[in-house]
């Protein structure tokens, strides 16, 4: 679709869209994956598959609060925007993460356009909030089930595509 067509659509339908693409992008991830081409398509796109798993736990979080998938991973933060609104999402992705797979701070700081500083600090913001709070300890508690059905069939699905398998890590919390 040219850019001229897009001036008409109100920002809603724009993010409606990019979740569109974003959805479909992770699918023909998913799909390249299976094909048994990982090793090609990591360095021609930049590990897609190798962040299957962070693209899956992005999908349940952003549809658990409601706003974009691509929204999680924007660069700029600024408090009051709809940008830093996405901060308690992008904690809980950070804290998944480090959970259910074997993913680095840095490479989920990478992932996210953060440092491995930011990724530490929202996780322990998240792990201190579970402690304190037994309305967010059951948010959390069904975000985990949610991601451990899920990462467990994107394990099954793609057998040993995935450089870094699906691997809990057992946390307090």
């Amino acid at each position: 679709m040219p850019a001229s067509d897009l001036a008409g659509l109100s920002n809603e339908e724009l993010l409606r869209r990019i979740d569109a693409c974003m959805s479909e992008l992770s699918t023909l991830r998913q799909a390249v994956a299976q094909r048994g081409v990982a090793g090609e398509a990591s360095s021609a796109a930049g590990n897609t598959d190798h962040y299957a798993d962070l693209d899956t736990i992005r999908s349940i979080v952003a549809l658990h609060f409601r706003v974009p998938e691509a929204e999680i991973c924007v660069a700029n933060s600024r408090p009051g925007s709809r940008a830093g609104r996405l901060s308690e999402p992008r904690k809980l992705l950070y804290f998944l993460a480090l959970e259910f797979t074997r993913h680095s701070q840095q490479e989920i700081g990478r992932y996210v356009d953060r440092t491995h500083g930011a990724v530490s600090s929202g996780a322990s913001s998240v792990r201190d909030h579970i402690d304190t709070c037994a309305e967010y300890r059951a948010v959390v508690a069904s975000l985990r089930r949610q991601v451990s059905t899920a990462l467990t069939a994107l394990h099954d699905r793609s057998d040993e595509n995935l450089p870094l398998p699906f691997h809990s890590h057992a946390r307090a919390g």
